[in-house]
């Protein structure tokens, strides 16, 4: 009970003392007369004790005796506390890694799942959006105007649900291993793309200007990715631009970079939601999927391909009066400055 109590147990005369009773004649088989406990403990956990005994004489044990074997059992709490720390952070780890193989292999079956969706999804979205467009156009018949403008829905909606297939398939790949950066002619990708928006910006009454500068040096990234990067800007631009307004594109060369500026005289985004624009998924107002659409993936697919080359995007926003976002991309190394 002292031991357990956490007290030492210091017999000084094993022959007359009541506490040793049960077990004196063991004791004297050993020839012991006295002998001093002091328990080893760790909690409420007593390991067992460690002791010190005189034989063939009796012995008074004086408190530095009994200070110095409880330093030594302190010591040998201190080694089986380490030793059952070791072996729960040891279980700990075993169990955070298999926690991880197991997540690791849902996030591979969700990816496969999605590439496999992503795939499927594609041909369909493309063979609609195609004859919708052949509808709209007149070649198979005059349409009537209500006809027209459920036509155009159906056209438009196929070119989202297509843009949200693209955006998925590029993020995964992002995620996994983006291509090798290679020199790619930002002004040629953005003139390309500006021309493949112009039908769309005609349909949204807007007005699409380009202002590139000449003798630009390549940059570094995946021509692929880059032109994700300018597709889901300017359709973010057209989709919350209101009819007769601007949007604008720039690309010019600050110091070891290429800047890319696509500007919007739109709606504009709060200050206080601009830290998260950039995240997947984020809605800057609940009511914006059911007006503009989308689920807010593109901004987010938009910084994810930027960095994966090196490069970053900032936003500037002003509500009422539109919003600028800037991708900075470095320099390609060892090309030199093309066309001059």
């Amino acid at each position: 009970e002292t031991l357990l109590a956490g007290d030492p147990f210091a017999v000084s005369d094993i022959a007359t003392d009541p506490r040793v009773e049960a077990t004196r004649e063991m004791y004297r088989s050993l020839d012991m007369q006295s002998m001093l406990l002091v328990p080893v403990q760790v909690g409420k956990r007593l390991y067992g004790a460690l002791g010190f005994d005189y034989c063939h004489q009796k012995h008074i044990w004086q408190p530095d005796e009994i200070r110095l074997l409880e330093g030594v059992a302190h010591q040998l709490e201190l080694a089986l506390e380490n030793v059952r720390l070791f072996k729960e952070a040891q279980l700990r780890a075993e169990e955070l890694t298999a926690a991880l193989a197991r997540l690791e292999e849902l996030d591979r079956l969700r990816d496969q799942f999605i590439q496999n969706v992503s795939h499927e999804l594609r041909s369909p979205l493309a063979l609609i959006r195609g004859y919708a467009e052949v509808l709209g156009t007149g070649e198979l018949g005059e349409l009537q105007p209500e006809q027209q403008k459920s036509v155009a829905i159906i056209a438009r909606r196929a070119r989202m649900l297509g843009d949200l297939v693209d955006n998925i398939m590029f993020i995964l790949e992002a995620e996994a291993s983006p291509p090798r950066p290679e020199p790619v002619l930002l002004d040629e990708l953005t003139r390309a793309a500006v021309e493949d928006f112009q039908v769309v910006v005609r349909q949204a009454e807007l007005t699409l200007r380009t202002e590139i500068a000449p003798h630009l040096p390549p940059v570094s990234g995946s021509p692929d990715y880059l032109r994700r990067v300018l597709d889901n800007l300017l359709s973010n631009a057209v989709k919350f631009t209101p009819a007769g307004g601007t949007i604008t594109v720039r690309v010019r060369q600050e110091r070891e970079q290429v800047a890319l500026e696509v500007s919007d005289t739109g709606i504009g985004i709060p200050a206080d939601r601009l830290g998260r624009i950039f995240e997947r998924f984020y809605q800057v107002d609940g009511s914006a999927r059911r007006r503009y659409g989308g689920v807010g993936l593109g901004l987010a697919l938009v910084k994810e391909l930027v960095e994966a080359y090196d490069g970053r995007v900032t936003v500037e926003s002003q509500v009422g009066q539109g919003t600028t976002f800037t991708v900075l991309l470095p320099i390609a190394a060892d090309t030199g400055v093309r066309g001059e």
